[in-house]
């Protein structure tokens, strides 16, 4: 039997080390508790700095949600490629996705009617409010991807 290739969701916001790698996190977390592999998910920056890993601060939040992210995390630039073969871009803001060609690229904001500012720079009480925005979006994501809403 052949088998479907997965489809793809990739979390953009600035430089790959905050928003995004939680919820590329959560995102995983909630697929593997639902027992749903028609996706794969990732994330994305669209200014990384070459060799950045995760904020620690990012992390320590995905852990104390039960979504840990993994040591070996290194933020990745969006490529034409990873957009070309993407299901879904959902960028954090509007003004990010504003710097993304169109086409399959969708905001938080769409989905869920707010943007996820940047946490960079704060302290621990942003990222967590960030990773609260996130969990309340994702089950507006879930539902859109399933139904089919998004695109």
């Amino acid at each position: 039997m052949e088998r479907k290739p997965k489809k793809k969701i990739v979390f953009v916001c600035t430089g790959n080390t905050c928003r995004s790698p939680m919820a590329e996190s959560l995102l995983k977390h909630e697929l593997k508790k639902l027992k749903i592999k028609d996706f794969s998910v990732s994330s994305a920056g669209i200014a990384v700095q070459k060799g950045s890993g995760c904020n620690p601060l990012s992390r320590a939040v995905a852990e104390e949600y039960g979504c840990p992210i993994s040591e070996k995390f290194k933020a990745k630039r969006l490529t034409k490629g990873a957009m070309e073969s993407a299901y879904l871009i959902v960028a954090m803001t509007e003004e990010i996705a504003a710097q993304i060609p169109k086409g399959n690229v969708r905001t938080i904001r769409q989905l869920s009617g707010y943007d996820i500012p940047d946490p960079y720079g704060k302290g621990i009480d942003h990222y967590r409010y960030c990773m609260d925005l996130l969990r309340l979006a994702m089950p507006e994501l879930l539902k859109n991807c399933f139904l089919g809403d998004i695109l």
